[in-house]
């Protein structure tokens, strides 16, 4: 029996029926909410030691408005100055830049690949990685491989929970698991908001680590071209949109 995700849309219910109906089991991830309600304890504790850091990124839009505006309940924007600021995304950039605080790096989306790369290079010559801290705000869902690559390094990576994704932590956990774990075979994106969606319910754009080992399924050429972007170069996709289906059906024979 095939087990497959899908969206919570309404436009998905058709599909999930039909597969359903096929012997499928269909799962639909939790719907995408975002909000500042977290433990503040962790947050206000990152901010009063944040000059224990060298570098803060903030890797998405997200990150850049609900951190920094929390920072600067209490701070000035100038008492990051002393302090690297990297930004992923002409949101983020955008948003720092709308609080006047300062990036010394902007990257654009999609960039978390070269993201270790740039700051080495910004810092050659300048500073060793091994002595470094990195501050990375985000919702703790994922953890991007930029972190890795840094404490390979040798640096000391700390992540912090500045928002959450989704109002349903426990059914957000249990799919992260079932990821995980190997239990679904196969995602279907009917368009490509649904990307977008699924990608900030998990506060990452990199969702081909994510979906290492699950097969791809996009409705359309616009739908699969969205897909390529967020990682996902291996996907199938029927001649025809309406057969979206059968193409899934036939993953579970």
């Amino acid at each position: 029996m095939i087990s497959v995700l899908l969206s919570p849309s309404v436009t998905d219910r058709q599909l999930a029926t039909s597969l359903e109906r096929s012997g499928a089991r269909v799962w639909a991830w939790p719907e995408l909410a975002i909000d500042d309600r977290v433990n503040d304890a962790s947050l206000r504790e990152a901010i009063n030691n944040l000059f224990g850091y060298d570098w803060l990124i903030l890797k998405n839009a997200q990150a850049a408005d609900y951190f920094l505006r929390r920072f600067l309940t209490e701070h000035q924007p100038e008492e990051l100055e002393e302090l690297r600021v990297l930004t992923i995304g002409p949101a983020a950039a955008a948003r720092a830049s709308e609080l006047r605080v300062h990036v010394d790096i902007a990257l654009d989306r999609f960039s978390n690949a070269k993201l270790f790369s740039e700051i080495d290079s910004y810092c050659d010559n300048l500073q060793s990685l091994a002595r470094l801290n990195f501050l990375v705000p985000g919702a703790s869902v994922s953890r991007e491989h930029f972190q890795k690559q840094l404490e390979d390094a040798g640096a000391r990576v700390d992540s912090v929970t500045t928002y959450r994704t989704c109002s349903d932590g426990a059914k957000l956990t249990e799919l992260r698991t079932l990821l995980i774990g190997g239990a679904i075979d196969c995602i279907a994106f009917t368009d490509p908001s649904a990307i977008g969606e699924f990608a900030a319910l998990f506060d990452t754009d990199d969702l081909g680590r994510l979906f290492a080992g699950v097969t791809i399924a996009c409705r359309d050429d616009v739908t699969n071209a969205a897909a390529n972007e967020f990682g996902l170069a291996e996907t199938l996709r029927p001649s025809d949109p309406s057969t979206l289906a059968t193409l899934i059906k036939d993953l579970g024979n």
